[in-house]
């Protein structure tokens, strides 16, 4: 949406939790925030429930995911993971970590294990996954962007834990038809009849905004009315109780959309944060300094630089060799051995 090079080339948009975050002329957050982004087409944007689970579960090749998170975190651990993970937002300051902590503390249970892992996973859902799409939903509808909002709402899977919930990618099962496949062999049959039929609406809902722009699915379901800065409603989508919801997580996204912008004490418009959770328990220790930083990059480019050099003179011996070769056949006529390598 946000490259002009991508104008006329889509007509549709679905952003599954994922908003600006890549690189341009401009930061995207900006280019959108500044209405410099494709305005011709409906967009649907939405996330699941419990995105944060996706970074703390160990995946295979993907990730390692937090040691011991089965048995939940301490208070030490939850601090030493805001702290030590991403830059929750652009230009981030102390003071957003501390108020973060703070925001996420439940304080009537500060020392229950399983609430603060719970807390963390929300840390990760509401700052990369919520609070960016409820702010770039409505940057689109002021630009008269007709749009839907939607929360998915539902997982099973025999392979992950219940408390992970409905976990960052947990949607595409459904999306793109794997109940089809009946790929949940624990499940009973009526189980897995439940989400066949659950795949087959969201497929509906996809298919047919691709087609008409209106993210509809059979006469029974519910009907998933545009976004407004009004009420700001958005579609919780599960099998059997998919439901119109307004305004949502109020307080959180308040937190996010409103204060810690003010507490990075830089411009008004901030661009969400572009980088991945800690999944390792930090000790606290500090990052490398500036100047190692300014030595690896000068090293980086020396390196650059000698590649170059190399490439310009392979270029200049294979040059001079071609050209020998031609004086030598221009005197001696082709051979088949010539030829050949000429052809190469």
């Amino acid at each position: 949406m946000l490259s002009p090079l991508s104008y006329g080339l889509y007509h549709k948009v679905i952003l599954e939790s994922g908003t600006a975050a890549s690189t341009f002329a401009d930061h995207p957050f900006n280019l959108l925030v500044n209405g410099k982004f494709n305005q011709t087409v409906p967009a649907i944007i939405g996330m699941t429930k419990n995105g944060g689970g996706f970074f703390v579960l160990p995946f295979k090749g993907i990730s390692p995911g937090v040691p011991g998170i089965d048995n939940g975190l301490s208070k030490t651990e939850f601090d030493n993971l805001v702290k030590g993970g991403t830059n929750w937002v652009y230009n981030q300051t102390q003071k957003v970590v501390d108020a973060t902590i703070f925001e996420y503390t439940d304080w009537t249970n500060i020392t229950n294990p399983l609430v603060l892992r719970q807390k963390y996973m929300d840390v990760i859902t509401d700052a990369l996954f919520k609070a960016p799409a409820v702010r770039s939903a409505k940057v689109f509808v002021k630009n008269n962007l007709e749009t839907y909002f939607y929360c998915f709402d539902y997982f099973v899977s025999p392979w992950y834990p219940p408390w992970s919930g409905v976990f960052h990618g947990a949607d595409l099962v459904y999306v793109f038809g794997r109940p089809f496949r009946k790929y949940n062999k624990s499940a009973s049959e009526a189980e897995q009849s439940v989400e066949i039929t659950f795949s087959k609406q969201i497929i509906s809902r996809w298919s047919n905004f691709a087609k008409n722009g209106k993210p509809s699915a059979d006469v029974n379901a519910t009907n998933w009315p545009a976004y407004t800065l009004k009420d700001e409603q958005y579609i919780s989508l599960s099998p059997s109780s998919s439901s119109i919801q307004k305004n949502m997580l109020p307080e959180k996204m308040a937190f996010w959309n409103s204060l810690v912008p003010a507490l990075t004490e830089t411009t008004e418009t901030q661009p969400p944060s572009t980088g991945t959770p800690a999944t390792m328990r930090p000790t606290g220790e500090k990052e490398a300094t500036c100047d190692h930083d300014k030595k690896t990059e000068n090293a980086l480019i020396a390196v650059v630089v000698v590649l170059v050099v190399l490439v310009l003179v392979l270029v200049a011996v294979i040059w001079s060799i071609r050209r020998k070769q031609s004086n030598a056949l221009s005197h001696t006529g082709p051979t088949a051995n010539s030829t050949v390598a000429l052809t190469l």
